[in-house]
Order: C-alpha cells, then sequence, then structure tokens
C-alpha cells in the first residue's frame, strides 16, 4: 500500500513538473511571437521612414523640374524637364507602393504623381515634335510645381511624426491599393493652373561626373614624392610633429596618394596627399566644433590663406554653408575673368579653433591647367535678351560649363537671376551659340544655399 502512494505521488509530481515545464515552454514561446511581432512592427515603422522620406525627395526634385522648365526659354531644356518630371515620378511611385493608402496625403501624391507622369510625357512628345512652348504650357507647370511643393511640405510633416511619435500606420491591404493606372480626368480637361484635382550643389550637376581626360593634367609633369616626404608635409600642413601620425599606406586611382591618420584637437583626422607633387587631396576630422570664436569673413580669410600656401591660387569662393558652427566653402579657380566650375575646392573651416578641418580637392588636381580661352561671341547685352522674360537678371560672370553629355567645356554667360516669387536662378547662356546650356535652382536656408 505504501509503494502504491509512493507511486502514485511522484506521478502527481512529474505531472507537475511537465505541467510547470509545458507552461514556462508556452510562455516562452508567447514572448518570442511578441518579441518577433515588435521587431517586424519596427521593421515595418522604419520602412514607412525610408519610403516617406524618398517620396518626399522625389517629388521635390518633380518640383525642381517644373520650375526650371517653367524659367526656361529654351525648347530642348523644356523638353529635358519634362523627360526629368516623367523620371522621377516613376520614382516616387516606387516609394508610394511600400505605404498604406490610408492617409489623404498619400492619396493625393498618388493621384498627383500619376499626372505629373503622363503631363511629362505628353509635353516631351508635343515638343519633339516641333510645337513652340506656349503661356498654357508655362502655366500649367506653374500650377503642378505649387502642387508638388505643397505636397513635399506635407509629408515632410508626416515623416516627422512618424519618426518623433511612432504613428501606427496599418500594413496596406491588397483591397486598398490603388490600381497603377488610377482613372484621371484629359489634361484638356484641367485648368491651366492645374486646379482639378487637388484640395491641397553651386556647382552644375555636370561637374560631378569623371573629369574629361584631357583636362587630366594639371598632376602629370609634377615630380613623385617619397613617403618620408609625404609624411613631412602631412606633419606641417597639420601643425602636427613629426611621427605622431600613422602611414595608412598608398592608394591607387586617378590620383594616387599616400594616406595617414591620427588624432588632433580631440578628434580622429585622415589626409591623403597625392603621390605627384605632394599635395593634400583630402581631409577629414571626426571632432566636433564648439562655441563659435571667428566670423565667416574670417573663416573665408583662413581658406583662401590655406589654399594659396598649399598651391590653389586665384580661387574665389562660390557659396558658404554654416554646419556644426563648421564653414563649409566652395571655391572655383579664375582665370582672368572666368570662372573655371571644374577646378573646384571644398573646404572646411572650424568657427571655434579657426582650423581648416575638412578639404576635398581631387575636382581641381584633376582638372586644373591654363586654358586658351577665347571672346565671347555673344556678349553679355545678346544672351541677356534669351532669357526667360519671368526672370530678372541680378548679377553676371562669365564660367567655363561642362555640358551634360560629358564634352568639352564651353564658355558661358552665368546669370544669377530673380522669378516673380522672390526664387533665384542661375542661369548658363553659351557665350558661342546663344543657346541656354543650364538652369540651376537656389535654395537658400539659414545655414547656406543648396543647388538643384
Amino acid at each position: 500500500m505504501r509503494r502504491v502512494e509512493l507511486r502514485g505521488r511522484r506521478t502527481r509530481v512529474r505531472l507537475a513538473s511537465f505541467g510547470l515545464a509545458l507552461l514556462s515552454a508556452l510562455g516562452g514561446l508567447a514572448f518570442m511571437g511578441f518579441r518577433r511581432a515588435e521587431d517586424y512592427r519596427r521593421a515595418l515603422e522604419y520602412s514607412y521612414q525610408c519610403a516617406l522620406g524618398e517620396l518626399a525627395a522625389d517629388i521635390n526634385g518633380i518640383d525642381a523640374a517644373l520650375q526650371k522648365g517653367m524659367y526656361s526659354s529654351s525648347p530642348s531644356l523644356l523638353a529635358a524637364a519634362a523627360v526629368r518630371v516623367s523620371r522621377q515620378a516613376a520614382a516616387a511611385r516606387r516609394a508610394l507602393s511600400v505605404l498604406p493608402q490610408s492617409l489623404e496625403a498619400l492619396n493625393a501624391a498618388a493621384l498627383f504623381l500619376a499626372q505629373a507622369d503622363d503631363y511629362g510625357c505628353a509635353l516631351s512628345q508635343r515638343l519633339a515634335a516641333g510645337d513652340a512652348p506656349d503661356e498654357e504650357i508655362y502655366q500649367t507647370l506653374k500650377g503642378l510645381s505649387q502642387t508638388a511643393g505643397r505636397l513635399a511640405r506635407e509629408l515632410t510633416a508626416l515623416q516627422g511624426v512618424v519618426y518623433e511619435e511612432h504613428l501606427p500606420i496599418a500594413p496596406p491591404d491588397e483591397g486598398e491599393r490603388p490600381s497603377s493606372q488610377p482613372a484621371l480626368p484629359a489634361w484638356d480637361s484641367l485648368s491651366p493652373q492645374g486646379e482639378a484635382v487637388f484640395s491641397r550643389d553651386i556647382f552644375p550637376a555636370a561637374d560631378e561626373r569623371p573629369a574629361d581626360p584631357d583636362l587630366a593634367a594639371f598632376l602629370a609633369d609634377k615630380p613623385d614624392i617619397t613617403r618620408a616626404e609625404a609624411a613631412q608635409k602631412a606633419a606641417v600642413l597639420l601643425g602636427l610633429a613629426e611621427g605622431i601620425l600613422t602611414f595608412d599606406g598608398e592608394g591607387i586611382g586617378v590620383i594616387p596618394v599616400y594616406r595617414f591618420s591620427g588624432r588632433l584637437d580631440g578628434g580622429e583626422v585622415a589626409l591623403t596627399l597625392s603621390r605627384r607633387g605632394g599635395f593634400p587631396v583630402a581631409l577629414v576630422s571626426s571632432r566636433q566644433s564648439g562655441e563659435a570664436k571667428f566670423s565667416v569673413e574670417q573663416a573665408e580669410t583662413i581658406a583662401k590663406n590655406f589654399l594659396l600656401a598649399q598651391g590653389f591660387d586665384s580661387m574665389k569662393r562660390q557659396n558658404v554653408a554654416v554646419v556644426g558652427n563648421t564653414a563649409v566653402f566652395d571655391f572655383a579657380h579664375r582665370q582672368g575673368d572666368v570662372t573655371c566650375l571644374s577646378d573646384r575646392v571644398q573646404i572646411s573651416v572650424a568657427l571655434d579653433t579657426g582650423k581648416v578641418v575638412g578639404l576635398e580637392a581631387s575636382d581641381y588636381l584633376t582638372n586644373h591647367q591654363s586654358r586658351a580661352i577665347l571672346p565671347p561671341q555673344w556678349d553679355q547685352a545678346s544672351a541677356r535678351a534669351v532669357l526667360s522674360p519671368r526672370l530678372t537678371p541680378q548679377v553676371h560672370e562669365l564660367a567655363l560649363l561642362r555640358p551634360d553629355d560629358g564634352g568639352p567645356e564651353s564658355l558661358c554667360h552665368k546669370f544669377t537671376c530673380a522669378a516673380p516669387d522672390g526664387r533665384r536662378l542661375i542661369v548658363y547662356i553659351n557665350a558661342d551659340t546663344g543657346r541656354e546650356e543650364q538652369i540651376l535652382l537656389l535654395i537658400e536656408t539659414e545655414t547656406g544655399t543648396m543647388y538643384l
């Protein structure tokens, strides 16, 4: 009898143990499921933040293309702007496809993108067929631009709410996603102002491409320096004693370099010097600037003196931005009265110490040489007459511009202009042909000016 009781007690203990183990396992599985659900929610929220940011950026790009079209006097540039609108609309639709259509701003964006795409295609076809731009086209571009600006601002605000307040947005259902080709009114049924459906870098982009091989001559005749000579130059440039910097090896490419790194003023610093001539190619510092003790004007003088001491002569400031008490300057070489936009250098000066903490000079070192610049065939007055009548020229200078097709540089009249709404633009008119070559938008903020 005692054995039976003992066995029964053991059985109950085992069952209790198994029950506890099962409950523990189920609890663990539930916790894992909760964690997975939470991870999924966070990943989904992050994907929404990224998609909203991309969507806002793409619609800003559409707005920039529309504005360039509005102020263009050249059918070819207007056609290029129309194509750009269609391409940016396609990119924006890809970002939009990630998002649910449960918010009014996203529904408006979907409709706007479809219409902007349609109009961009239709306009480019009209211009290709030989139609001349007329006032109706410019008014439609203006209406689209105003709508794009409103949508971009709403999406940027929505992105901030999602990021800061973790706004829950339900995953999209298949039934709620609009078709890729929503039914739209024909463009000829819309008002010229586009009111039918809505309630609501200093240097031209052409200079971002690799340099023309014919211009990559500045370092060609410079003698090679040794690693020891480079180390000495690097130490002098940074104001450090020899032997403090670490040699990080050599780099090959368009400009072969020596690499050095070390600590300076409490931050990490990296410097590259060209193997030919020992010119500084790039300087990067991790140090954060403190309270400003130097003015931007003083920092500009420091930057100019630094560039001159390093062999970058006749440099003219093109732009300046202040970021975190660091003044970032864009300079370009001046040959006589002509600005050579390809010969550019970006340099940063800390406003608390007055020291140079950043440099990017590869464009200058690759492109710089003495050019044979012929007098312009079109004078300033003739080039000014090419500008859109909607623009008021304010500043003029001559500049060498590398065209979008990657060809040789062309001498241009560079006009900084004001639009009726107060916006400013830069328009380049070819000084030999009178052709409108490029338009840039100036986006002015508290920290500086951006060029689109």
